[in-house]
C-alpha cells in the first residue's frame, strides 16, 4: 500500500527531538516496517535525525525576507543576512563568535519559536546562556513597525493564510504522479492544503489530532481575526477527514460531535495514544552515561524528561525536587531536555541553594535519551493543573519501557497507563507536599523501586507500540477502502 504522510506544521522540524517530531518519524518507520511504501511532504525539514522515507519539503517563512529585500534594494541598501527559511545564521550562535560587523543586520527569530518573530537591526545584542538573543534597535514608531510589527504580521499571514496553497499544490502534484492509497496527515493550524488536495484527487484523508491547536494558540495571544479563521479551519478539518485518530479520550469527546454526518460508530474517531519503541527504551540500556555526564556516583537520581517550556511540568518538577533535596542530601535531580525556560529554572534552582544538585542536560538528541533514562532511579511526570488535560505524554511510555518507577499526576489518561502501586504512583493531589513525601519515600526504598520498575516495564510491553498504532490505522483503511493491509 502507498501511504503519503503530511506535516504542514511550521513548528515541527521532522528531524528534531521534540515528541511531535519523534511521533511523526516513529509512525513513518512503523508503516515501513509493516511492508508499505511511504513518502512524506513536510513544511519544516529541520533537525539532525533523518526520516526513513523520501521527503519533500515545502518552503516556508520566505515572504518577509523577500518583501524586506525589495524594500532595502529600493533604499539602495544591501539585503540582510537571511537564509532561505527566513532565519538568521546568527541566532543561537555562541556569543564568542559574534562580532559587531557580523551582527550589523540580521533576522530576529524563527518560524519554530513564536516568541521571537521579528526582523531588525541591532546595536546591542543580548546574550543568554552564552547564545545570541536579539534586541531590536530604536524606539520610534516607524522602527517598531518595520523591524517588529510588520514582520510578525506577514509571518503569521504566510503561516495561516498563504502557505496552505503552496502545500496543496505540492501534495496535489505528488498525488497525480505517485497516486497514494491514503493520505495520513498530522493536524496543523489552518493547514487545509492536504484536505483540499485529497478531496480533489479522490483519496481518503486520515487526520491525526494531537492537540486543540486553536485553543493553544489563543492562549499565546492569537489575534481575534486569525482566531476566527483558525476555529473555522479546525472544524472543517475535524469534520471532513475520512477518519480521525487522536491521542486521548478528551480530544475524541471534542471531535466526535462535529462528525454526526459520518455513519460509522463514534463518527470514525479513534484513540491512538503515543507509543514507544520497547527495544530502544529498555532497562538493558543502563551504561552510566548520565551519571558520568553529571559527575555522580551512587547518589539517588530523580529525573524528568521533556521540553523546558510552559505547561510541560518542568517548573513543577523543580519546585517539587527543591522540597525533596531540602532534607535528603544524598538525592540529586536532573532535567533531561532544553527549552526557553532553562535559564529561569537554573536561576530558581540556584536561589533555592541547589545549583549543584538540580542538573540540566540541555537539548539531547532522541537517540541518546534511552541510555540517559536508564541511569535514573525514579522518573517524574509532573504537570500543572490544566482544564481538560488532553495530552498523551510520550515521556510516560518511555519511562515505563525503561523499567523506571514513575511518579505521575492522576489526570487525563494517566490512570489508563500507570497502575497505581503496581507500575508507579499516581498522585491524586497537586499539593507539593504530597509529591515530596511520595518521592522521598521511594528514595528510601530501593526494593520498592525495583518492584515498581519491573511492573512498569511489563506494562509498557503490553500497551500500544508505534507498530500497534500503525496497524490500527491500516485496519481502518481496509474497512473504508476494502484494501488489504
Amino acid at each position: 500500500m502507498r501511504i503519503l504522510m503530511l506535516c504542514a506544521d511550521w513548528g515541527i522540524p521532522v528531524g528534531g527531538n521534540a515528541g511531535s517530531s519523534v511521533h511523526f518519524r516513529s509512525l513513518a518507520k512503523a508503516f515501513v516496517d509493516l511492508g508499505h511504501e511511504v513518502r512524506a511532504v513536510v513544511t519544516n525539514g529541520g533537525g539532525t535525525a533523518s526520516l526513513p522515507v523520501p521527503v519533500v519539503t515545502v518552503p516556508h517563512g520566505t515572504a518577509w525576507p523577500r518583501i524586506r529585500g525589495a524594500v532595502e534594494r529600493v533604499r539602495g541598501r544591501s539585503t540582510p543576512n537571511v537564509c532561505a527559511s527566513g532565519i538568521t545564521p546568527l541566532q543561537g550562535l555562541p556569543a564568542s563568535s559574534i562580532t559587531a560587523e557580523t551582527a550589523a543586520d540580521f533576522v530576529i527569530g524563527s518560524a519554530n519559536d513564536p516568541g521571537h518573530r521579528a526582523i531588525g537591526k541591532t546595536s546591542a545584542l543580548k546574550f543568554s546562556g552564552g547564545e545570541v538573543v536579539a534586541q531590536s534597535k530604536g524606539n520610534s514608531f516607524l522602527s517598531d513597525l518595520y523591524y517588529r510589527r510588520l514582520p510578525a504580521i506577514v509571518h503569521l499571514a504566510e503561516e495561516l493564510l498563504w502557505h496552505r496553497r503552496r502545500f496543496e499544490e505540492t501534495v496535489g502534484g505528488l498525488c497525480s504522479h505517485w497516486r497514494p492509497d491514503i493520505i495520513y496527515e498530522r493536524y496543523a493550524l489552518c493547514q487545509t492544503g492536504g484536505l483540499s488536495a485529497a478531496q480533489s484527487a479522490g483519496i481518503p484523508l486520515f487526520l491525526e489530532v494531537n492537540s486543540p491547536l486553536h485553543d493553544e494558540r489563543c492562549r499565546r495571544g492569537l489575534s481575534a481575526s486569525f482566531s476566527a479563521l483558525a476555529r473555522r479551519d479546525e472544524r472543517r478539518l475535524w469534520s471532513q477527514a475520512d477518519r480521525v485518530f487522536c491521542v486521548s479520550e478528551v480530544l475524541k469527546a471534542r471531535i466526535t460531535p462535529l462528525r454526526g454526518h459520518v455513519s460509522q460508530q463514534n463518527g470514525g474517531v479513534f484513540v491512538t495514544p503515543n507509543g514507544v519503541d520497547t527495544e530502544l527504551f529498555s532497562p538493558d540500556r543502563r551504561s552510566g552515561a548520565l551519571r558520568q555526564l553529571l559527575g555522580l556516583g551512587k547518589e539517588t537520581l530523580v529525573g524528568w524528561l521533556g521540553a523546558l517550556s510552559h505547561e510541560r511540568g518542568a517548573e513543577e518538577f523543580v519546585s517539587i525536587m527543591s522540597g525533596v533535596l531540602s532534607f535528603r542530601p544524598d538525592v540529586h535531580a536532573v532535567l533531561i531536555g532544553g527549552g526557553p525556560l532553562e535559564a529561569e529554572l537554573k536561576h530558581r534552582a540556584a536561589e533555592a541553594g541547589f545549583a549543584g544538585r538540580i542538573h540540566f542536560t540541555g537539548g539531547v538528541v532522541h537517540e541518546a535519551v534511552p541510555a540517559l533514562l536508564a541511569d535514573l532511579d525514579i522518573a517524574v511526570a509532573s504537570y500543572p493543573k490544566l482544564e481538560n488535560f488532553y495530552f498523551s505524554p510520550m515521556k510516560l511510555y518511555e519511562y515505563m519501557a525503561s523499567g523506571l518507577p514513575v511518579v505521575a499526576g492522576n489526570m487525563g489518561q494517566m490512570a489508563d497507563v500507570v497502575v497505581h502501586g503496581t507500575s508507579g504512583l499516581l498522585m491524586t493531589s497537586q499539593e507539593q507536599e504530597e509529591w515530596v513525601r511520595a518521592i522521598a519515600e521511594l528514595c528510601d526504598a530501593p526494593e520498592r523501586r525495583a518492584e515498581l520498575g519491573n511492573g512498569a516495564r511489563e506494562r509498557a510491553l503490553a500497551f500500544g507500540s508505534w507498530k500497534g498504532n500503525a496497524t490500527l490505522i491500516l485496519e481502518q483503511v481496509e474497512a473504508l477502502c476494502g484494501r488489504g493491509v
